[in-house]
């Protein structure tokens, strides 16, 4: 991967933090979110990332730096949950959201790639929660992580990028892409869907708005999952 972190980067990182008992609860995390590209995404037109917040349970960072697992199960993780086609989850607003988002764009839904924003999630801490924002961990699991999302854009020649992040977690795209701007798009508010530039990567074209359980609440996620189809049109 080429213009940030690599996963051999990004395992490196993890062996270090871990040898040097840098992060507390580092080995009771899931983690770290990696991603395979499926045969669909590499025929498609459009080479667009649908990307979420974290994970909410997963491989976990005690496997990935098992030596007989590591890296290549982690993979094996992705692959095998092939974007919910087979899980309880492909029900929920996530996964329906990318569903109509796909068959909008018109493509096989196979071909829209999906990855996270935050690579960890804390449901296996006692008394944890999935999302790590607010945790004592963040900084130091931000670091961590730092360049992840962009070398997959930079590797995968991604032109478009969906974020289901909502505001809440603009910093964190801020710590990957440090000169990432977010513009008004259309007339909608900047904290329900706004444009996000990066002066370091101008040919990708992305775009942030809310989690799409939170759309669905809000009866915002068919107008919204409109405007992102013609976005990416």
């Amino acid at each position: 991967m080429s213009g940030g972190a690599s996963y051999g980067e990004l395992t490196k990182r993890l062996h270090e933090m871990h040898q040097t008992g840098g992060l507390a609860d580092l080995g009771e995390l899931c983690g770290p979110f990696v991603l395979e590209a499926t045969a669909e995404f590499d025929v498609a037109p459009g080479r667009i990332l649908f990307v979420g917040q974290e994970t909410n349970g997963w491989y976990t960072v005690e496997d990935f730096l098992d030596p007989q697992k590591g890296l290549a199960e982690a993979l094996l993780w992705y692959r095998e949950f092939g974007l919910a086609e087979n899980h309880p989850a492909s029900r929920s607003p996530f996964w329906t959201f990318h569903r109509k988002i796909a068959q909008g764009i018109g493509i096989d839904w196979r071909a829209l790639l999906w990855s996270n924003l935050v690579r960890f999630d804390g449901t296996r801490i006692q008394n944890g929660r999935g999302s790590l924002i607010d945790h004592p961990s963040e900084a130091g699991l931000l670091a961590l992580q730092r360049g992840v999302l962009a070398a997959e854009i930079d590797s995968l020649r991604i032109n478009t990028v969906i974020f289901l992040t909502g505001p809440n977690y603009d910093h964190i795209i801020r710590n990957e892409f440090s000169d990432a701007e977010f513009s008004v798009f259309g007339q909608w508010p900047v904290r329900q869907l706004s444009q996000v530039r990066c002066l370091a990567r101008p040919s990708v074209r992305m775009i942030r708005t809310y989690h799409p359980a939170y759309l669905r609440r809000k009866r915002l996620f068919d107008p919204v999952a409109d405007e992102i189809i013609r976005f990416c049109l």
